[in-house]
């Protein structure tokens, strides 16, 4: 073999010859040459085009192995229900063996990825690496597929008109999990999150969970059995969204799912996340569904996060179970693209593409995954393509928006059956044994049909608690020369750090503090942050832009001037035990709030606080708030202790700038759920974060409504003597008068504006108090506020809010049983509103000016 002379240019004639014996030696013995050296040199010769090839003299064998690999995904027999039409190119031929690697039923697609190590390793392991499956193997699998099929044929029949959102037609999902975990027996911990469908069918046979059990939660006998005698505390969510744990080699748990398709699998990464912190082994498997995979935003949002710092959790194992259908929609109306798994391509991710209807090359896709998953620390995407036997869910009839697909699978044999009469066709299993199998199966459920089960609830992995989170008891003290200490290594900086001149005055301003130093709302959170890192809690905090803070109050990173390194302030106080991330996320709400929930749930005695830049950012992520944060506890039993603040003031910024939406969090808050809290000085801040994470023994969210303007305001800002001599107090009484007039009740920067007025005009016959937990509501102290001023003859609540909005509904009601009947609890604030506030400066400025005029008058 010669080269051709456009090539012969680049080589000298020794050169030339060694490159010859080389492609040589590769066609006939690929084995022999090392594959990562063999591309560079292809690549190195710029062979992309046919003629490039022709002209270094290689036959068609090199262009065929290089159009399978890269493109025999697009020709491969995937889809169970209809034969691949794609026509291979005219000068493509490909081998016998290339046939059964890459056009057979696995599609591999690898070609977008950039890493050209990780693409050899992936081929080499696909060309190289033989699955051999075991005839026991072969025999558990069949077993294995009699029970999935099975019990999914018994809910069929022993609950006519039930919903469970059957896994019929891709039944290969149990074992392609079942793979996955087998060859992960080097975890701690393994993470599932999954959709509904499914779920039961995971729960009975990756779980273990009891067939009367779940019989019991269909027929719902068990809620006069209820031990607590709380017949509401049954069930409170469907059986298809609990979660379950297992103990083997790892801990497997699979998390409780809302029905918010695909919102689990950020809080998945969460966990996994919180579990490598805790210096444990962890792996998250997260199952999507074809219409949801591509459709729901959340994803794209989640992949972003798979390798930045702070959010990288190793990568995860993503299982597609491809039902070619959605609720009742087809493909080509779910997304634009040729595959619904062509999204992550941009992420660098490989994909492996499967026939949910061939079992052995489900186990050959899933050993690959997994092995490529350990060896890189990536995401990697398995696409089962299979089919929906009946409806979306038991009792619909798909027929009428897909005739013909469903004509296809009335007819098409169970996978059961497919891989049942392969087994018997290779004499591994007789038709006989394939049928005691079923018998068998049949006997164990129709006894677990039978059995009598008394359970209080099967719902993991905590308990219903309901008691209310004491914010009132006094939380540890600190002295004053314990905050002088903390502060003054706080802001010891190396001389040759070269600090931001704008940014070196706020930290000269914070160096030197005595008892009477007005302690800023920015500069409190960072002592407080201290003061539990030497306490030996951890700290994870996010958000955007949270290092510096959005208004430019927090930095609690420092860059160096000269060269750009960055400083984190609080790293001089961790212990050995403990840690501190103060993290900038992407520009996302709903997977980055719903990743810190995941992690609090794991690390609920550490502090976890996610950040909006501003409060109006959470109607981003509100899903992931009524889904997780704010039910999560009743609904499920799930702690979480994750703090939320949502900067929230009015200042004439416009709707999207102004309101953390506290009407949406208090219409939520009941049992005990969460905490709401809208503090009104940085004393207050700094001891109600010591509350949360060293006295409450329970753990609950916390939303704090945090304020923008205010961060530098003096009468917002609390003294070193009065934080070090004071708790947390759920109201505040605002001015010492001896007998008011008016009592007035506020909650937030409102109260601030009417302090500063009053304070100018040296009033004496209004009492102003703030409301500064909002939930649990502290009705006791209202009520002897209201004792206290019982000579006054009007009550007041002022908002800077419109009427429908902010605190009004909630607190009307609260605060009228506490009133003598002759008097009436008032409203002073903006009138009833579509919109959270003005867009224009002015007007603010004009209404608020009339509620302070209201209360003043």
């Amino acid at each position: 073999m010669t080269l051709g002379p456009k090539h012969r240019k680049k080589f000298s004639s020794i050169n030339a010859g060694i490159v010859a014996e080389i492609v040589e030696q590769y066609l006939s013995n690929p084995d022999a040459v090392d594959q990562e050296e063999f591309d560079l040199l292809i690549n190195s010769l710029d062979i992309s085009k046919t003629s490039d090839i022709k002209d270094l003299g290689l036959d068609s064998t090199i262009e065929t192995k290089n159009y399978c690999r890269n493109f025999g995904y697009l020709h491969a027999e995937i889809n169970p229900l209809e034969t691949n039409t794609k026509v291979l190119p005219a000068n493509i031929n490909p081998t016998e063996i290339d046939r059964s690697l890459y056009l057979d039923k696995i599609g591999y697609e690898f070609i977008h990825l950039r890493n050209s190590k990780e693409k050899n390793w992936l081929y080499n392991e696909i060309e190289n690496s033989v699955i051999k499956i075991s005839q026991k193997r072969k025999l558990n699998l069949v077993e294995r597929l009699v029970e999935v099929e099975g019990f999914e044929k018994f809910l069929h029949k022993g609950f006519l008109g039930a919903r469970w959102y059957s896994l019929e037609g891709s039944e290969s999902m149990i074992i392609v999990l079942d793979e996955i975990i087998r060859l992960s027996t080097d975890y701690d911990y393994i993470n599932v999150g999954m959709p509904h469908r499914g779920r039961l069918n995971v729960l009975a046979h990756v779980f273990d969970k009891p067939y009367s059990e779940i019989f019991s939660e269909f027929r719902e006998e068990n809620i006069n059995h209820m031990s607590s005698g709380r017949m509401e505390d049954y069930l409170i969510d469907v059986k298809y969204h609990l979660g379950a744990k297992k103990s083997q080699d790892a801990e497997i748990l699979l998390f409780p799912n809302p029905s918010h398709l695909e919102m689990i699998n950020p809080v998945i990464l969460g966990v996994t996340k919180a579990q490598q912190m805790k210096n444990k082994s962890s792996l998250g498997i997260l199952i999507h569904g074809d219409a949801a995979f591509p459709g729901e935003g959340i994803n794209s949002e989640t992949f972003n996060l798979s390798k930045l710092e702070g959010y990288d959790s190793k990568g995860a194992i993503h299982i597609v179970t491809n039902n070619q259908i959605g609720f009742t929609t087809n493909p080509e109306n779910s997304f634009s693209t040729l595959f619904a798994t062509d999204f992550v391509r941009g992420y660098d991710i490989p994909i492996i593409h499967v026939n949910g209807d061939d079992i052995e090359s489900c186990v050959i896709a899933s050993t690959l995954a997994t092995k490529y998953k350990n060896k890189f620390n990536k995401d990697i995407v398995l696409d089962i393509v299979s089919y929906r036997r009946f409806g979306h869910q038991e009792m619909d009839d798909p027929s009428i928006s897909q005739p013909l697909m469903y004509k296809k699978i009335k007819n098409h044999p169970t996978i059961t059956k497919i891989f049942g009469e392969q087994l018997v066709s290779d004499k591994i299993i007789t038709q006989q044994a394939i049928l005691e199998a079923k018998k068998s199966h049949s006997i164990k459920i129709d006894s677990a049909y039978n059995e009598e089960v008394l359970m209080d609830s099967s719902i993991w992995p905590g308990e219903f608690k309901t008691e209310q989170i004491d914010y009132e008891s006094p939380s540890e003290k600190i002295s004053e020369d314990q905050i002088q200490d903390l502060n003054k290594q706080l802001y010891e900086i190396e001389s040759d750090f070269s600090i931001n001149k704008r940014i070196n005055q706020v930290i000269i301003k914070r160096k030197s503090i005595d008892s009477d130093t007005p302690i800023e709302w920015g500069h409190a959170e960072m002592l407080t942050w201290a003061s539990l890192l030497v306490r030996n809690i951890s700290i994870r905090f996010s958000g955007q832009d949270s290092q510096r803070g959005t208004f430019n109050q927090r930095n609690a990173i420092l860059w160096d001037d000269s060269n750009g390194s960055a400083l984190n302030l609080l790293n001089k106080f961790v212990q050995k035990e403990n840690y501190v991330e103060v993290i900038n996320s992407p520009l996302s709400e709903v997977a980055t709030l719903a990743f810190e929930f995941g992690f609090s749930i794991i690390e609920n005695k550490a502090m976890t606080i996610w950040e909006a830049q501003f409060g109006d950012f959470i109607n981003n992520a509100q899903a992931v708030m009524d889904e997780f944060i704010i039910s999560s506890q009743p609904k499920w039993g799930l702690d979480s202790n994750l703090i939320v603040l949502l900067p929230h003031g009015y200042e004439g910024m416009g709707p999207n700038h102004s309101s953390g939406w506290i009407e949406r969090f208090l219409e939520s808050a009941d049992n005990n759920n969460i905490a709401i809290a809208n503090c009104s000085t940085s004393g207050q801040y700094f001891h109600l974060i010591r509350a949360q994470c060293l006295i409450n023994k329970q753990s609950n969210p916390l939303i704090i409504f945090t304020p923008k303007s205010l961060l530098r305001h003096p009468l917002a800002s609390s003294t070193v003597q009065e934080i070090a001599n004071s708790n947390f107090n759920p109201i505040l009484e605002k001015n010492n008068v001896s007998k008011p007039k008016k009592l007035v009740f506020g909650s937030g920067k409102i109260i601030i504006d009417i302090l500063s007025e009053l304070q100018i005009n040296s009033r004496d016959d209004i009492a102003l108090v703030s409301i500064e937990m909002l939930y649990p509501f502290p009705e006791n102290k209202v009520k002897e506020i209201i004792e206290k001023y019982s000579s006054v003859k009007e009550i007041i609540w002022v908002q800077e809010e419109p009427k429908n909005r902010g605190a009004w509904n909630f607190i009307n009601e609260r605060i009228s049983l506490s009133i003598d009947k002759n008097i009436d609890l008032k409203y002073v604030g903006r009138k009833n509103s579509a919109a959270t506030a003005s867009g224009s400066a002015s007007l603010h400025k004009i209404q608020q000016q009339e509620i302070i005029d209201q209360i003043l008058n």
